[in-house]
Formats: C-alpha cells, sequence, structure tokens
C-alpha cells in the first residue's frame, strides 16, 4: 500500500505543475539531453580525468523504463552492443572523451567523459525518437468479411470521441449514434437487432450513452473490429451488425498502472501486472467513475429562462474489470474476464399533475449488468484449433415515472465453441455451436396504450400489471463455413441452423461471401445473406405476449470494390441493399405479430490514410434510405433511423514524440420526427391534447448538423513514468443546435429544444 501511495503522490504532483513544464522550451528531435543527475553521477570536479574506467550502463526507455537490448555503443573505434538485459560492460580508456548510444526509433545520446567521471553503473535513458510519414503500421490480417473493418486502438484513440478506442465505431460508414444512447444503429437496423462482444462475451451494451466512454478500458484492447452486414455464420440472432472489441493476448513485460482524470466527466485507475517465472501470464484490474452529475445541472440551468421552469438532470455511468490471462506456447491462450457496467440518470422536473408536495416528477433509469466469461484457445499442429467461451451474465434494466415503473432482469448462460481445420494452403473448415438458456424476470404497472382516442390520459388509463418472475427461454444453434481459395476467387459459403425453444421454432439461415482480385491493387466483392433475431421471452410469453410470434428475419445484399491506391491510401466502396420482414410490432389483439416490414439501401465510401508515426486518418460517407409500413395494406413511412447523409472526416498528426492534434469533423441529416396534426381540449384534465395522423408518421425533419470536435495532447516522459495532458472540446455543434421539436401549450406553435452546449475537457494521465 506504501508503494501505492507514493505513486499516487508522484502522480498528483506531476499534474499540478504540468502547466510550468509546457512553458518550457521543447527538446529538438534529434538531440537528445543528457540523463539527468538522479540517473547518472556528476563529475566530482574539474580536474580531468587521466585513468580508463571500468564502466557498466544499463540502458532503458525514457518513459517506460523497458530495457534495450541491442543498443549500439560507440566506445572510440570500438563498437558494442548491450546485451538482451540493456546491459553492457567495457573499459572507458583515458583518451577517449566521450561514448555515443544509439538504437533505431530512439534519439542518439551521448555521454561525456565528465559525466562518466568514475568507475560504476550507470542508468541511461534514451527518449523515443518519431519516425517518417512513409513508416506503415503492418498489423496480422484475420479472416475477410465483404463488410468488416479493424481499427487498431492506437489508430482509434488518436481520433475516437473522448479518445476511447470503441467509439471510432461511430465513425464509420452505416453507423448512426444517438448522443444518449448505448447503442448504435447500423444500416437501417434498430439498435436492439445488433450485437456487441468482448473477445467471445456477448454483452447487453458496449457503450455507456455519456462521457464518450465504452464499458472497456482502453489499455485493455488490442484493436476493434465492425461488421455492417454479410457477417459469416458464426454470429446469430442480429439482423444489424456485430461489433466485437478485441482484448490483448499477450501478457505485459512489467507491472504499470495507469490514471485518468477527466475534467468534468470522469476518473478512473487502471493496472495491469506479468505473472510467473517466463511472464506468461497476466493480471490486470481496473475502475472508473463518472461525476458529470455535479456539474451538467448547473450547465443546463444556465442555458435555461427562468419561465421554462425548474429541472434537474443527473446522469452516471460506471464500470470495472478484473482479467486473468495465461499464454501457452502452442499459441493459444486462457482468458478469465469479469466485467461490471452500469449507465443511468435521474430526471427532477415540475409538473402540474404531479402528487408530490413539489409539485415535480421524478423519472429515474437505469441499466447495469455483471459478466463472467472464460475462453480457452487450444492450438494443435495438425492444423486444428478449438476455442470454448461460456460466459454468465444478470442484466438489470429499470424505468420510474409517476407511479409507473418496468423492471426486467435477465440472466444469460451463453457457450459458444468452435473448431477450425486447414485443408492446405489458405484453405480451412469451420464449425461451431451455440447453446444459450436464459431466466427473466418482468415486473411492471404501465398505462394501456388508445391510439385512437383522442382524449387519452395515461395517468386515468386503465393500468397493465404484471409480475412474473420465472420466465425461460433457450435457444440452441449449430454453424458451418468453408474458406476457399480458388485462382483469384476466394469464397466462403456457410450456414446457421438453429431453434428457439420458447416458441418451438426452427430457421435455416444460408450465407455467402465472395472475393475477386481483379488486379493486384483492386478487389471485387459480394456477399448474400439471411440473418433471423429471435423474440425477447416477454413478446413470445403466453401471458403478456404472444406465443405464436415468429422470427425477425433481414436479407443482406452487398457489392462492394476495394482500391489500394498506394501503399498510403485505400478505398472501400460499397452498395447495399437490406429488406426487412416479420418484423415485431404492436398489435391491439394479440400484443404483438409480424406484420412489419421494410427495406434500406444505400452506398458508402471509406477512404483512409493508412495509420504512420505521423499522420493518418480517413473519410467515411453513407447515403440511404429507410422505409418500413405496419402491415402489408399500410403505406410506405419513413423509418425512424431514416438518415440520407452522414459523412465524417478524421484525422491526427503527431508535431514530434511529445505533441498531437487530433479532431474529426461529422456532417448528418437531420433525423425524422412525426409532427403534431392537431389538437384538442381535455375539459376533464384542463389541458391540450395533440393529436397525429399515421400517413405524417417520420415525414419532417430535424435540421441538419456540422459537429467539431478536436484535441491537443501533450506528453511528459521520466525516467519510468509517462504523463499525458490532452485537452479539447467534444462535439462543437456549428449552426443549428436544435436536439428536438417541442410546442406550446396548445400545440399551435413549435419551439425547438437545444442541444446540450459542447464542454471543453482537461484529461490528465499518468503511468508508472
Amino acid at each position: 500500500m506504501g508503494v501505492v501511495m507514493n505513486r499516487l503522490n508522484i502522480i498528483l504532483s506531476g499534474w499540478l505543475w504540468a502547466g510550468l513544464v509546457l512553458a518550457q522550451t521543447s527538446k529538438p528531435e534529434q538531440e537528445a539531453a543528457p540523463p539527468s543527475p538522479q540517473d547518472v553521477p556528476q563529475a566530482a570536479g574539474d580536474q580531468e580525468q587521466r585513468a580508463s574506467l571500468n564502466i557498466s550502463l544499463a540502458i532503458k526507455a525514457k518513459g517506460t523504463g523497458l530495457i534495450l537490448p541491442r543498443v549500439e555503443v560507440k566506445v572510440g573505434a570500438e563498437t558494442l552492443f548491450t546485451n538482451s538485459e540493456g546491459k553492457i560492460a567495457f573499459i572507458l580508456p583515458a583518451d577517449v572523451k566521450s561514448i555515443v548510444l544509439y538504437r533505431k526509433g530512439f534519439e542518439k545520446e551521448t555521454l561525456k567523459r565528465d559525466i562518466l567521471s568514475e568507475s560504476g553503473e550507470y542508468d541511461v535513458f534514451l527518449f523515443p525518437l518519431l519516425g517518417d510519414d512513409e513508416t506503415i503500421t503492418v498489423r496480422g490480417n484475420r479472416k475477410q468479411e465483404v463488410s468488416r473493418k479493424t481499427i487498431s486502438a492506437t489508430e482509434a484513440k488518436a481520433v475516437s470521441p473522448g479518445g476511447d478506442p470503441v467509439q471510432v465505431i461511430k465513425l464509420l460508414p452505416g453507423v448512426q449514434s444517438s448522443q444518449f444512447d448505448s447503442r448504435v444503429i447500423i444500416r437501417g437496423s434498430g439498435p436492439e437487432d445488433s450485437r456487441y462482444f468482448v473477445d467471445e462475451i456477448n454483452l447487453p451494451f458496449i457503450f455507456h450513452p455519456i462521457g464518450a466512454r465504452s464499458v472497456v478500458p482502453e489499455e485493455l484492447i488490442e484493436d476493434v473490429e465492425f461488421s455492417s452486414g454479410g457477417f459469416g455464420p458464426r454470429y446469430g440472432w442480429a439482423t444489424g451488425g456485430i461489433i466485437t472489441v478485441k482484448t490483448k493476448s499477450t501478457p505485459p513485460t512489467r507491472s504499470k498502472w495507469t490514471l485518468n482524470v477527466n475534467i468534468p466527466i470522469y476518473s478512473g485507475v487502471y493496472y495491469e501486472t506479468p505473472l510467473g517465472e517466463d511472464n506468461s501470464g497476466a493480471l490486470s484490474v481496473s475502475v472508473r467513475r463518472s461525476y458529470l452529475e455535479y456539474i451538467l445541472p448547473t450547465v443546463l440551468k444556465s442555458q435555461r429562462d427562468d419561465d421554462q421552469g425548474d429541472l434537474t438532470l443527473t446522469p452516471i455511468f460506471s464500470d470495472a474489470h478484473l482479467r486473468y490471462l495465461k499464454t501457452y506456447a502452442d499459441g493459444g491462450y486462457y482468458k478469465l474476464t469479469a466485467l461490471f457496467a452500469q449507465d443511468g440518470f435521474r430526471l427532477l422536473a415540475d409538473a402540474p399533475r404531479s402528487e408530490r408536495d413539489d409539485g415535480k416528477v421524478n423519472v429515474f433509469v437505469d441499466a447495469r449488468y455483471l459478466t463472467l466469461g472464460v475462453e480457452r484457445e487450444y492450438k494443435r499442429d495438425n492444423g486444428y484449433s478449438f476455442n470454448v467461451a461460456p460466459s454468465l451474465t444478470r442484466a438489470i434494466q429499470e424505468f420510474e415515472i409517476f407511479d409507473f415503473f418496468f423492471k426486467i432482469s435477465v440472466l444469460t448462460l451463453d457457450t459458444p465453441m468452435s473448431m477450425t481445420k486447414k485443408l492446405g494452403g489458405k484453405n480451412k473448415f469451420s464449425l461451431g455451436l451455440d447453446y444459450e438458456i436464459s431466466r427473466v424476470g418482468l415486473s411492471l404497472l404501465l398505462p394501456v396504450p388508445a391510439r385512437d382516442d383522442p382524449f387519452y390520459d395515461p395517468l386515468d388509463a386503465p393500468k397493465i400489471a404484471f409480475n412474473e418472475n420465472n420466465l425461460k427461454s433457450s435457444l440452441s444453434a449449430i454453424w458451418g463455413s468453408i474458406d476457399y481459395y480458388v485462382g483469384d476467387f476466394f469464397i466462403t459459403p456457410g450456414v446457421r441452423v438453429f431453434h428457439d425453444y420458447q416458441i418451438d421454432r426452427s430457421a435455416v439461415d444460408p450465407r455467402l461471401s465472395l472475393f475477386y482480385k481483379a488486379n493486384p491493387s483492386q478487389t471485387l466483392k459480394l456477399a448474400y445473406g439471411l440473418y433471423s433475431l429471435n423474440p425477447l421471452p416477454d413478446e413470445a410469453s403466453d401471458s403478456f405476449g404472444n406465443p405464436n410470434i415468429d422470427f425477425e428475419k433481414a436479407v443482406h445484399h452487398i457489392v462492394g470494390l476495394e482500391t489500394n491506391w498506394s501503399d498510403l491510401w485505400q478505398s472501400d466502396v460499397q452498395l447495399f441493399y437490406k429488406r426487412f420482414f416479420n418484423i415485431i410490432r404492436s398489435d391491439p389483439v394479440t400484443t404483438v405479430d409480424n406484420d412489419g416490414i421494410g427495406y434500406a439501401y444505400g452506398f458508402e465510401v471509406f477512404m483512409r490514410r493508412m495509420l504512420t508515426e505521423r499522420f493518418f486518418g480517413w473519410l467515411s460517407y453513407t447515403w440511404s434510405k429507410n422505409k418500413e409500413k405496419a402491415d402489408a395494406s399500410s403505406p410506405w413511412l419513413n423509418s425512424p433511423y431514416d438518415q440520407t447523409h452522414a459523412m465524417t472526416l478524421v484525422g491526427n498528426y503527431r508535431f514530434s514524440t511529445r505533441w498531437q492534434l487530433g479532431g474529426r469533423m461529422a456532417y448528418t441529416s437531420g433525423n425524422p420526427y412525426t409532427p403534431v396534426s392537431d389538437a384538442v381540449y381535455n375539459t376533464n384534465l384542463d389541458v391540450y391534447q395533440p393529436l397525429f395522423k399515421e400517413s405524417t408518421q417520420n415525414s419532417a425533419r430535424l435540421p441538419s448538423k456540422t459537429k467539431l470536435s478536436f484535441f491537443f495532447k501533450r506528453d511528459f516522459l521520466y525516467d519510468t513514468m509517462t504523463m499525458a495532458l490532452r485537452f479539447g472540446v467534444e462535439e462543437l455543434i456549428i449552426g443549428d443546435k436544435t436536439q428536438n421539436i417541442d410546442y406550446n401549450y396548445d400545440y399551435s406553435e413549435q419551439q425547438s429544444s437545444q442541444a446540450i452546449p459542447a464542454i471543453p475537457y482537461i484529461e490528465v494521465s499518468a503511468q508508472l
């Protein structure tokens, strides 16, 4: 505990005088500062040393303290190298007045004779050197999928909202996101139609709706995979897309603490350490908590007129993780992961019909989960590899307003397992089994909806009361695929066969993807697939839903062209068409049915400048249309997810090893909404109530938005510690700031509610 507190004191002290360090002149890239006095002893006097000296050096990287093997040490005319432990011993002749240290990727260091004043051991730290803009970061390739994009954590956190790697998903083609939603909309599919994974663990949500944070600490992330459609049979029970966060499978070489303080949003701490004599294992833990609930109410109050009443908004989020990693000589690994995440808010506002003494209504929303997952990857010399990844997740969602409430609790055991066999060359066969069982508790008290009643009052309407703690749902699936290369073609046929035991229905989803290498720089790609989504347990229950409900369905059609314009520039252009059917809708007779249908089509452009040591970025653009109707006889209407244009430009430039600038600009068309067509005066309630026409559903649009985000980052390197100061602005809206459309008391005039203003932030982080 004493060591921990000492390190925390170093971090806090460094934060207090970080501003003083910023004012100092930056040291040139090519000139190396001599080691600090505490690292190497100074000369005892001005008398020049004439005798030969026995010198031992331990050479490490500045900021991390990692040992540096194979450092070139020039002693007079002799060239020596450090050993695997970064150490070297030599005799310094009397006539040699300096030695030169050099290692690729680090600044050259010259140690003069007056520093090496006597025989002994010296620690020397080399500053990292920024490379040129032509050096491309090369990473291994995973199995190809037509619409899958993989972004490294290094690349993602340099441009993502809040610097969180997983948030990079919101900057890619085909994605829509809301400021206060923990899920995303992918190519017109609803947020509940996609699945979110950390390795092989399926999570209820992966984004916090506030603070631009995901539920996984950035230090744990290797890269982020995103498939907007056309994914293979390995993934099921989704008609939208797949988001997968890949965690690191290599143990760290040393113990590390990371402390993050973001003003005004959150603080967190992360710790990792290697385990075992051979460092084949690792343990990591993190905790993070927001404190925006203490700041945001004051900001909102300052933006609100006095006649708009009193409103208090207190959003919160928190998360934590614990992970054990063990690696094996055959390339396999074992991961034991525990994850916790919570999101929620309380809203306290004036309400004329409130029964509270203060005349207010309290709105409470909370979502949280705790998951425990085990993953074991086996690799065999005979070409077989196996993966088993069971997980247990407890998820709870709650909502309260007035006397109404809704609470659902789900306990899910998921047991995916897969096998891959190499067939020769690049060809391989994959087979997998999935089994998922859930127990659901549902408790609610809600008003019965009455769409055709112009005088409908939810407070006086009949109530639905339901309490069931033993709803059960179980799903099973078997899937298989073959990766087959023939000439310039790469073909992956696959199929997924599954069964839902609650509704006692089975289905088959065929999938196919094809790549054709037209020339060395261009690849044509195609994908087709049928995708199914099982109904929720409450939708299929006998007492609350419809036991005759069926799977929701979607058919994906994709055509794309990848082009490598040079080693630095790549582009990906895709056309897509999605047809939805069997969409689950509410029904006055059967509660829910499968009468909904819809479609989405469009094209996407992704132009990417590859990651180098100085600059990278991309341009993402999506044009799409999304329509739906309640049943076959209803008219086609805009989907609530219909967004015609979405364009994002992102980039990051490193001026030096210590300074970098990153940012993005996003333009999106306004989201659709349903305007009020008329209003009636309810004499019993003494209020006006709105009327809506079905034909005008989602017929109006909010104004389009242009948002600008940017940050500066300054790194400070000490011998065994790195500090970083990041400051910037998130989502500064340029132009119209309308977030939603409201009405006056009798609905005769529209009023716009404004988006939350951009809040500048300062984030201080330290690693030691």
